[in-house]
């Protein structure tokens, strides 16, 4: 087993094992969720019997030129072993297996698609096992089944095929397809998550102290200045809750001016799902 591991700043040998799979197989079978470019100098015998090269088409990363390469390198006696996996969804494998004219079976696995990326920038990891017999009929008997949902390369596919439009380089994010029109903006206006917060504090929204006339910017819950938690450091935190520094506890006014029942530090903690010890409320403990 070797396990080939790269990253930006070294050089990678997994085209090393591509060559060597390409030169010496009687049977081939090459998986790739993604197709990007394609390096027409890579040999393959003529003495493989058996070939399929199957590629994904999700998220519309494979690109045209790539498998237009592919087209051109394949003699035309094995331009229909050239597929997509049109009808599956999902398809995200990336590997090389083969067998010798000496009955030893490989596999090549791992991270890199088939791309200059993953062969020369990316961070990848890949390994190479010896298989077995009955592992290789295993992987032709998968083979068999993703080759049955797929469908083969060729102008009429590309034709229909959308690509994703490719990030200037640098930037980060999802491709979207090329023919995907920009949807119109919509502004949503979010709930009030304070208020949603104080309602479950108090019991519900029917329960909450209702407005008074007080004059600081605690009077639109109707709640009097009073300490809620020992920790609070500023007037300003405790008014977003409604309530102002003043001796211990905190107690609401209803409309009336009559007090309620006081609020301590737990029960506000364990009365509302919404309250967290880092909560929006500007609160801390």
């Amino acid at each position: 087993m070797e396990i080939i591991l790269h990253t930006s700043q070294s050089r990678s040998v997994l085209g090393k094992h591509y060559l060597t799979a390409f030169k010496d197989a009687v049977e081939l079978y090459v998986v790739s969720a993604y197709l990007t470019e394609w390096d027409g100098a890579i040999k393959l015998t003529p003495a493989c019997k058996r070939f399929r090269f199957i590629i994904g088409k999700d998220f519309g990363i494979t690109r045209k030129n790539a498998c237009i390469d592919v087209l051109k390198w394949l003699p035309a006696s094995r331009k229909a072993n050239f597929l997509v996996a049109d009808n599956i969804t999902g398809f995200h494998p990336k590997a090389v297996i083969w067998r010798t004219a000496k009955g030893q079976a490989f596999m090549l696995v791992g991270s890199s698609n088939l791309s200059r990326a993953a062969f020369e920038g990316n961070v990848e990891a890949n390994v190479l096992v010896p298989i077995s017999e009955k592992a290789f009929e295993e992987a032709k008997t998968w083979i068999e089944w993703i080759e049955e949902r797929s469908v083969p390369v060729s102008e009429d596919w590309l034709d229909q095929y959308v690509e994703a439009v490719r990030n200037p380089a640098g930037s980060s994010g999802k491709r979207v397809p090329a023919n995907q029109e920009k949807s119109p903006v919509i502004t949503f206006k979010l709930p009030d998550l304070q208020r949603l917060r104080i309602d479950s504090a108090f019991g519900g929204s029917n329960s909450r102290p209702t407005p008074s006339n007080a004059t600081d910017s605690c009077d639109s819950f109707g709640v009097q200045p009073a300490e809620v938690f020992p920790v609070c450091s500023s007037s300003r935190n405790c008014r977003s809750i409604g309530a102002w520094r003043k001796g211990t506890g905190c107690k609401a006014k209803d409309g009336n001016g009559k007090a309620n029942t006081p609020i301590s530090r737990n029960s506000l903690r364990h009365s509302s799902p919404f309250l967290t010890p880092t909560s929006a409320i500007g609160m801390t403990w």
